[in-house]
């Protein structure tokens, strides 16, 4: 009788044990694929950032060729100014629409810079985001798996203590 009631609590604590640590092992494997998830994210972010920086990179050289431009032609607003005559009122005139369509260009241009720069912060955010979130699911893991293992530990003690009890019955 005493050994059938120690081989069913025996049975009970082992398909307890075998079911924590089918649960512990599914949950690691969760966390695993949130992991292989997020990392994916993350060089996705990664090479968007770098896309966005290539970009700004671009913008940057661009406006200062704008203002390069807008430097030589203000230049030259000033000299034909100094030797205006009728004509060269007319060529003031057509300089004058070249500047605000250049400034209005410039301006523009940094507003994209602006909208850009905004972009590559958001993204940086979003990166350091992914990486806390990173480092908490291999946090998880971790726990996780130390969970297991002291289940398993748990699990060998108590077969050793049943083997035992079953071997001092007998």
């Amino acid at each position: 009788m005493n050994v059938k009631l120690i081989r069913c609590v025996a049975h009970c604590v082992h398909m307890y044990v075998k079911g924590e640590m089918e649960e512990r092992a599914s949950d690691a494997a969760t966390a695993e694929e949130q992991v292989k998830r997020l990392t994916s994210e993350l060089s996705s972010l990664q090479d968007q950032l770098r896309r966005e920086k290539d970009r700004v990179t671009q913008v940057e050289k661009q406006r200062a060729g704008y203002e390069g431009q807008l430097r030589e032609l203000q230049s030259r607003l000033e000299e034909t100014e100094a030797n205006a005559t009728k004509a060269s009122k007319k060529l003031t005139q057509k300089l004058e629409q070249r500047i605000a369509e250049m400034e209005s260009t410039l301006d523009a241009e940094h507003r994209r810079y602006d909208e850009a720069q905004k972009a590559a912060r958001k993204q940086e955010r979003r990166v350091a985001e992914l990486l806390s979130q990173l480092e908490e699911e291999q946090r998880l893991k971790t726990q996780h798996q130390d969970n297991v293992d002291q289940l398993q530990q748990k699990l060998k003690t108590f077969k050793r203590q049943v083997e035992e009890a079953v071997c001092f019955i007998d």
